[in-house]
């Protein structure tokens, strides 16, 4: 299948899920929905990115994507969504998707909106330290590294994530070449030995093509001078990190609750 075919694929599966979001079901029965949203919205972006090579239009289908998990978020929290492996921090890379579009606000307050402790329903322990911990270092806040303590102990081995992790807790821009360089190899590979058991999503192959949390964890490193040192690495395109989202686009999941009323 072309990636073209792919493209119309997600779109169709996009507006079957703000469908359903926009008729009105409680939040406790839609976080499979919010987070297929939020798939589907990075897939169209990686598919502009890929196709059209347009950083203006992967920026605000990123931030979309972003918007989703902020609305899910915010309405557990008013209606008292408080037992749900869906909110499980690390579940949903739209963290990851607003840092990459340069939408570092948007990207503060997902996290902020998230759990503060792992939810073991629905994630990983070391997944959960990995995403708090981007999350406080990103806002120079701490302390982070008990987080890199509770990652090493989840994991019981070394792990490109906790290179990372390690060498920005000791700020160290050689340290975080080496681990970024082992994180995309990792990746990679994966990505090869995934993709038949995937064959089924949609948003996999784009989502596959463009390494969004490459591009958000390589943002942070230039936010804290920790690097890039090369203006390329695979499937980070340059293009999509020179510039971030401006202007911030309207919240589509405002239109829908508008659309409500």
């Amino acid at each position: 299948m072309s990636l073209r075919d792919i493209k119309a694929d997600v779109i169709d599966e996009l507006e079957e899920n703000l469908e359903i979001i926009a008729a009105g079901h409680p939040v406790r029965e839609l976080g499979d929905t919010y987070e297929d949203a939020a798939r589907c919205l990075e897939a169209l972006g990686c598919c502009k990115l890929l196709l059209e090579m347009d950083p203006a239009r992967f920026h605000r289908d990123l931030v979309w994507a972003g918007y989703a998990r902020r609305r899910f978020l915010r309405r557990s929290a008013a209606e008292k969504n408080e037992v749900d492996h869906h909110l499980a921090r690390s579940r949903c890379d739209s963290f990851f998707c607003a840092i990459a579009a340069g939408a570092l606000a948007l990207a503060d307050e997902i996290g902020s909106l998230s759990p503060t402790v792992w939810i073991p329903e629905g994630e990983y322990e070391e997944d959960f330290a990995y995403f708090r911990f981007l999350h406080l270092f990103l806002r120079g806040a701490g302390p982070t590294a008990p987080l890199v303590e509770q990652m090493k102990s989840a994991l019981g081995a070394s792990s490109p994530r906790l290179a990372v992790v390690e060498a920005f807790e000791a700020s160290d821009a050689d340290a975080f070449e080496a681990a970024f360089t082992a994180l995309v190899d990792d990746r990679n590979d994966r990505v090869d030995r995934d993709k038949t058991m995937f064959s089924d999503d949609v948003t996999f192959a784009p989502r596959a093509s463009v390494f969004v949390e490459g591009l958000a964890l390589l943002r942070i490193a230039e936010l804290r001078r920790l690097g890039p040192r090369q203006r390329e690495y695979p499937r980070c395109p340059y293009a999509a990190r020179a510039v971030s989202v401006s202007p911030q686009p309207e919240d589509l999941f405002d239109e829908l609750e508008l659309g409500r009323t």
